[in-house]
Order: structure tokens, then sequence, then C-alpha cells
């Protein structure tokens, strides 16, 4: 018996709910040349929904502030969870996946922590667990990796998962401004968040990460050990020596397998010019996906925003809804796996690369001797020094060396007999070179 309504349930209506609402009712009469069941929107639930201005909402959508009217609703027969945060949002997906109710979601925080077991739970209850949005916005990446590319061996995956961080490293650039000012500018006009935390130390694009990896690989980790480095420690002499080298810096996600071991890493990384990913400015992401048989493709769009994501989110339910539509809820695994493996650790790269350091030291005589024979008995090179006297404050000294090729064992190694060193203000900042990106 085909169905005529699919009824639809909000849980949550800030940004990006609010976004995806427009998208079902802007776009109605496209979607409903693609879909034959009628997609109505029954309930909104949000606990600050009288603070919202829901005027422009049709349909004779109810409005409410208990969750329990869009879990329980037998009528109901997708949920879209758009609160955000790890709880109380994976108790309601739990719950409304119990009432035999597919899900939509954009939490990439839940997904990365909880994200396998709400997958085994969706697959048991024989519902759709549905999570374009929670990874790149407009970008449909996660739909091409699970369906689109399903044949492929996946090498490697890296990219800019993070629009805030790349639209203030990109101000830096261009401008030559300090970290606070750009983050203030970010702030100002609505890319940064009041409380940036989660996307200048790049916790973020961690959890995007986390979730590639389950689709890319079927593994999955424990989020907190992936090494993660944000953007907050960058200053303009770091700009200007990456253009020296033909570079630019972006904070680089990226995730290989080598040898069944997973390689996970986010850090800012000098990326060389003529990379397409140091193409990628403002608030845009891209993705660059190498695969076995088909080589590098490449993804590249907005990476947040109501609009974006509420296109992905939207798209999610016209999934589920033609999968209702036949009786055939959660046909594709949420992360395109049968069963995902649980990885115990993440492995170290034993792949040499040049490396970026830059101390901060007090101006004593003898300090870059000392730095070059720690190094070299490490069996590590330099290949370059430069100093901007400019950023030099009081008796501080500021200045960058570039290292030739050596691996993350032996830097750790040369790096912790650098750091006992009393001339040192700070630890040093140490980025990636990576001239394959």
């Amino acid at each position: 018996m085909s169905r005529e309504v699919i009824n639809i349930g909000f849980l949550g209506f800030g940004t990006v709910g609010s976004g995806a609402v427009k998208i079902l009712q802007e776009h109605n009469t496209e979607i409903s040349k693609r879909l034959s069941p009628k997609l109505k929107i029954k309930t909104i639930a949000s606990p600050n929904i009288a603070n919202r201005d829901t005027r422009w909402v049709k349909d004779n959508v109810s409005f409410t502030t208990d969750v329990t009217q869009v879990i329980n609703d037998p009528d109901i027969d997708i949920v879209v969870e758009v609160m955000g945060g790890r709880e109380p949002a994976n108790s309601y997906i739990r719950q409304a996946m119990a009432q035999g109710k597919s899900v939509v979601t954009a939490n990439k925080l839940l997904l990365a922590s909880d994200g396998p077991a709400l997958a085994e739970l969706a697959q048991s209850q024989k519902v759709s667990l549905a999570i374009e949005a929670s990874v790149a916005g407009g970008i449909p990446i996660l739909n091409a990796i699970r369906e689109g590319i399903a044949a492929e061996k996946v090498v490697s995956i890296c990219g800019i998962l993070n629009g805030t961080t790349n639209f203030i490293l990109t101000e830096m650039e261009n401008s030559g401004a300090l970290f606070s000012t750009t983050l203030a500018e970010a702030q100002k006009l609505g890319y940064a968040e009041a409380d940036p935390t989660l996307d200048i130390e790049g916790l973020d694009a961690r959890d995007k990460l986390a979730i590639l990896t389950m689709l890319c690989f079927g593994r999955y980790v424990d989020v907190k050990k992936i090494p993660t480095q944000g953007i907050t420690k960058l200053t303009p002499a770091d700009f200007a020596y990456a253009a020296q080298s033909r570079c630019t810096i972006k904070l680089i996600c990226s995730a290989r397998l080598v040898n069944q071991e997973l390689i996970l890493s986010v850090a800012p990384t000098l990326v060389p010019r003529n990379s397409l990913l140091a193409k990628v400015n403002g608030s845009f992401n891209a993705i660059m996906l190498t695969g076995e048989a088909g080589g590098q493709t490449f993804y590249y769009g907005r990476g947040a925003g109501s609009g974006p994501t509420g296109v992905a989110i939207v798209s999610d339910i016209i999934r589920i809804a033609r999968e209702i539509a036949v009786n055939s809820p959660g046909i594709c695994p949420t992360f395109g796996y049968q069963n995902l493996v649980h990885q115990e650790e993440i492995a170290i790269s034993s792949k040499a690369l040049a490396y970026f350091l830059r101390f901060t030291v007090a101006d004593k005589p003898g300090i870059i001797a000392k730095l070059a024979t720690i190094l070299s008995d490490n069996n590590i090179s330099l290949d370059s020094i430069y100093q901007e006297k400019v950023y030099k404050q009081r008796d501080y000294l500021s200045f960058i060396t570039m290292l030739e090729p050596t691996t993350q064992q032996q830097l750790a190694k040369a790096l912790e007999t650098i750091q006992t060193l009393d001339f040192l203000i700070e630890p040093p900042l140490v980025l990636p070179i990576d001239d394959n990106l």
C-alpha cells in the first residue's frame, strides 16, 4: 500500500533546523517532482520555541517545548534532530528509534563518539539513521563515499573541514593581522561563535574526520586519541615565511590506512601554492579522496550555513521517505559498512616530511648553534632559517627554521631535548610541510 503523506517532526529550531524547514517549504514544488508521498512537517519541538519567530512557517505546524510530543507521536515517521550536543540528543534519538522512527541528524559531536552504537541500533530496529549534514554542510561527501564509490578501496582522505578556521587563516594571510584581531572579525561577521573553542582548537574538524574515517575505512576510534592541533598559536610571521616557501597554511585533516594501521591527524599544515587545497579560501570546505582503483576525486563547497546544511538535511529526508514508501527503511547502513571495527590505537606515520619550526626565545648568543646541534644529534638537518625583526618584542626573539624531511619519531625525540632548554619562552610551534597535498 503506497503512502500519501510522510510526517516529519523536528527536535530543535535554531539556525540549522529553521534552514531545513525553509528548504522544505520553498522547494516544495521541486521536491514533489522527485517524491511521490507528500512531506509534511507535523510538529517542531524546541525548549525556547517561544523566543523564535515562527510566523513564516506554513501548513498548520504544531509548536511545543515537549520533545515527547514528537518522539511518541505514532503518526510521525521521521525525526530530525538538530539540537546539537551529545546529551540529551543521544537519548532522544534512541527513544525515537525504539518507536520505529527513522532519524536525520547533523550532530557531528554525537556521531563522532556514539555513531557506531546508534548505527547498530538503527539496523536492529530496521530504521534509517541519516547523517549527510554532519560533515561539510553543502558538500554531499558522505553520500558520495557510501554509495557513489561504494566499490572503491579508499587509500586516503584529507581536506579542510572547518569553515571558521579557514576564514580566519585566509584573512590572516591576506591582511597580516594577528589571530586575535581576525577572530574578532570572524565573530562580528557571524563566522565564529561567541565561544569559538571547538573551531579554533580543531575539535570540530576532528569530529568530522572521525565520521569520515568510519565511512572510508569502516573503522572507528576514540576521538580524543586523534592528534589534534588548533590554529591559536599562528602569527603573521608564519604566513610571511610560508609565502617565501611558496606555501600557504591550512588546517588539514587527514586519514590514511597503511599496512592495516590507521594514521589520523588534524593540524595546521604548510600546503604548496599549486595544490587544489591551497586555493580553498574563506568559509569554504574541500575534501580530497584517493582510491586504489579510481584515483583522486575532489569535493568543494560551502561547509556550513542554514542553506547548504538545510539542503543536506532535506535530501536525507527525501531519501528516507523513498525507503519508507517502498517499506524498506534502513536499506543502506549508516556508514556504508555492515559492521564497523573498533581501532584501539592510532599509528604514528613513518613517512618523512619537511617541518616548519618557530622558536620564541630569550635573546642570547649561541641559540641557533645549540638547536642545530640537538637536531643534528637526531639525524635532522636544517634547511633554512628566517627571522622577521618586526616581530621581535623586548628581549624576546622569534625565528623560524625549516627542516629537511624527517620522521615524526625523530622530530619528537629532538623536541623532547629542545624543550628542556632554559632560553625557550614557550614550546616551539611545529607545522608539517606536505608537498603531496
